[in-house]
């Protein structure tokens, strides 16, 4: 018989809509792209489950999967086990249930906080947590998609930092700060005035 691997994923965000409903979610594995849009509900007096399921047939891991969170945020995880059910907390990564396996990477609770102040003008703090030592790189990205690299790569010890983004030869506008460890990147926005 052929094996009917699996994936699933209970997405949650602490912003005012708990259930992330309008999220993107993208899985990549070797066959190709697989996509679900989370919405609450198709019809009259209906009601669609807030787990995601994907069928994976033979594989045994997907390559990724990438997130759009209903506030615009962009989220990358790196390779996960087939046959897990994983709940994705926006913004700190990947825990997965007693579903299966569970054998992921301790690196997915990673964590990038909201830069402050937003909107700013001078001077941000964008913090960010570290579960284990690995090495980093923080990129300012404009709209126009030119990345500018301000920290990193470096290997960097397990812990909570703090990088303080100055606006020297910067204009006012939006700006996407992004956080990438060798299997993950977290990305927020914030806005700069000047």
């Amino acid at each position: 018989s052929t094996p009917r691997n699996w994936i699933q994923f209970i997405l949650q965000t602490e912003m005012s809509n708990p259930q992330a409903i309008g999220s993107i979610i993208e899985v990549y594995e070797v066959s190709g792209l697989q996509k679900r849009y989370m919405t609450a509900g198709d019809g009259y007096c209906s009601q669609n489950t807030l787990i995601q399921h994907f069928g994976l047939g033979e594989l045994t891991f997907i390559d990724s999967i990438v997130i759009y969170w209903p506030n615009g945020e962009r989220e990358n995880f790196g390779s996960l086990n087939s046959n897990h059910r994983y709940n994705l907390l926006q913004g700190t990564g990947v825990s997965s249930t007693n579903i299966g396996r569970n054998n992921f990477p301790a690196e997915y609770s990673l964590k990038l906080y909201p830069n402050y102040p937003n909107p700013f003008n001078g001077q941000t703090e964008i913090s960010y947590y570290l579960p284990n030592d690995q090495a980093i790189t923080i990129s300012l990205i404009n709209i126009m998609g030119i990345e500018k690299v301000l920290f990193g790569p470096e290997l960097t010890k397990a812990g909570h930092y703090t990088y303080s983004l100055k606006t020297d030869g910067l204009s006012s506008g939006l700006y996407f700060y992004s956080l990438k460890t060798s299997r993950t990147i977290i990305t927020k926005s914030c806005i700069l005035i000047k």
